[in-house]
């Protein structure tokens, strides 16, 4: 099964390094990976924490 084999993560659309944006204008970051296993994306902010939800940004 060639869904077995194991393949290092390799972006498809690699976001940029950093992102800076306002309330008033807001930003779309995206990023997709591709890799067996499946790579699991994850969004740091700039003390290195996991970032899953911004208060007051939609």
């Amino acid at each position: 099964m060639a869904d077995s084999v194991p393949e290092g993560p390799r972006f498809i659309f690699e976001p940029p390094p950093w992102l800076e944006y306002t309330n008033s204008s807001g930003a779309v970051l995206s990023c997709s990976a591709r890799g067996n296993p499946q790579p699991t994306i994850t969004w740091l902010d700039h003390m290195d924490k996991i970032v899953t939800q911004i208060r007051g940004v939609r």
